[in-house]
């Protein structure tokens, strides 16, 4: 009989270990993606941010070790620059767990590599370029590869009402540059005879510093949106 006793206290402690080893696999994820979420609201001000987490096993994320780490933020500003969509991804991540846990702030460690990408919508992209003192900027379509702009240019303190078809430019990691390359001036031609020549406006976008220490690679301009791609790493 107490043998069987015996068999049996084992049999339930085995089980709960077995049931506490399981809540900490399913659970951690959820309470580290928590407190990643209360610390990019921060970093990613705006709409609301998505954050997914892998590790093997689950309960590394408590000593600091994630195998990927992915955030998806919407309708974030930073600086000057509207963005419609965040998106970044974190591969081979080591962080400080009581950085995380106790103070809501991601402390990196180590990381192998991190891509991200802003995406750039019409409005925002019209906003932003707005802000040059060279051109007017009323409106904005984007093409794969190539952008139509309608506003007016700004020469000699006067404005003359035109139209572009031209590209953005990566211009080092802070800005964009737009090279119109035929612009047309409705009524006649501007003062130094540039209708039809190529304008290049240089920093018509200033690309605000992006978090997680993420540096500027390239600019693509697809139908209506702009994108910033954008990497970090080896850390």
């Amino acid at each position: 009989m107490a043998a069987v006793s015996s068999r049996r206290k084992a049999w339930l402690l085995a089980v709960g270990v077995l049931a506490v080893a399981v809540a900490a696999n399913l659970g951690t994820p959820a309470v580290a993606g928590a407190a990643l979420r209360g610390y990019l609201r921060s970093q990613l001000p705006g709409g609301g941010v998505e954050v997914t987490l892998q590790a093997s096993p689950p309960v590394a994320l408590w000593w600091g070790r994630a195998a990927m780490l992915t955030v998806v933020a919407h309708n974030v500003q930073l600086g000057t620059l509207g963005m419609e969509r965040f998106d970044a991804t974190f591969e081979t991540l080591r962080f400080d767990p009581q950085a995380l846990y106790l103070h809501r702030a991601l402390v990196i460690r180590s990381l192998r590599r991190g891509s991200a990408h802003a995406t750039v919508n019409q409005a925002d992209l019209t906003r932003a370029l707005a802000r040059s003192p060279t051109i007017r900027v009323d409106s904005v379509v984007l093409q794969p590869g190539r952008v139509w702009v309608r506003g007016a240019v700004r020469a000699l303190g006067a404005e003359f009402p035109a139209e572009g078809l031209g590209r953005l430019v990566l211009n080092g990691e802070t800005a964009v540059d737009l090279v119109l390359d035929s612009v047309v001036v409705a009524g006649g031609s501007l003062p130094g005879s540039v209708t039809g020549e190529a304008i290049t406006i240089r920093s018509a976008i200033v690309v605000p510093p992006l978090p997680f220490g993420f540096r500027v690679t390239a600019v693509r301009v697809e139908d209506g949106r702009l994108v910033l791609d954008a990497g970090t790493g080896p850390v």
